[in-house]
């Protein structure tokens, strides 16, 4: 069998990189609009675990200021009880008639 002549062999050459270019071109396109995409994802869950923890953070902040608002009324009732209490001693301790 003859070999094919070199301007033969040069275009088949030639035709194959063409090829591989178009389709490395291609990949790298493909690629590029996925990548911008993944971004565009990353950043929309980004923003909302963003919101997600501004929120849990508004919450909790709120339950902090409601438990300090009860502790803050268990004292005063605390408090007011002891003064009840004392109050109640002295009165017993105090003879009749006095």
């Amino acid at each position: 069998m003859n070999q094919p002549r070199p301007e033969s062999r040069i275009s088949s050459l030639e035709r194959r990189a063409s090829s591989i270019e178009a389709g490395i071109v291609e990949l790298s396109n493909d690629t590029a609009e996925d990548l911008k995409a993944l971004r565009n994802d990353i950043k929309a869950l980004s923003e909302h675990v963003d919101l997600g923890f501004k929120q849990a953070h508004t919450f909790i902040q709120d339950e902090i200021a409601d438990l300090k608002a009860i502790m803050a009324t268990k004292d005063e009732i605390a408090a007011m009880e002891g003064r009840l209490l004392d109050a109640i001693k002295q009165l017993w301790q105090q003879k009749p008639g006095e």
